[in-house]
């Protein structure tokens, strides 16, 4: 879906929670990937939310653009290529469900890396727990 442009906002709000999108009567978290992840912004603020359910529940994943939508299975993931970027597998490794190469453009050579739902909503509450014990500043006591 289009990204609202007005969200709603919690006190004490995660860093990797955008806010909380309000569709058609269902609460819906957003969480900014980017953020999540430690990477850097990139200056432009997220077209589209990307909605999936796990657990019940529904999460929105703000990103970019969507250039296709593909129906795959878990027969069409292959094995995660090498990723160049220490910092950036030592990051997502632990959240991939594998790649796949998307069947309408054979020419991209490019494997699309697939995220684990479960895993992505662990380390969010993971993430979440953490935030949550550490303290705001110092007390000086």
């Amino acid at each position: 879906i289009d990204r609202p442009s007005s969200l709603l906002k919690p006190p004490y709000a995660l860093t990797f929670v955008d806010g909380i999108l309000n569709l058609r009567g269902e609460l819906i978290t957003l969480i900014n990937l980017r953020v999540l992840y430690g990477f850097p912004e990139t200056g432009a603020e997220a077209d589209k939310v990307l909605i999936f359910e796990h657990g019940g529940r529904k999460y929105g994943i703000t990103v970019d653009s969507i250039d296709e939508i593909v129906t795959t299975g878990p027969e069409d993931l292959f094995e995660v290529p090498t990723i160049r970027d220490p910092e950036a597998a030592r990051l997502v490794s632990g959240d991939l469900a594998g790649c796949l190469r998307v069947p309408s453009r054979p020419s991209h050579s490019n494997p699309v890396l697939v995220l684990d739902q479960a895993s992505v909503v662990r380390r969010c509450i993971a993430d979440a727990r953490f935030e949550a014990a550490a303290p705001d500043a110092p007390t000086g006591t």
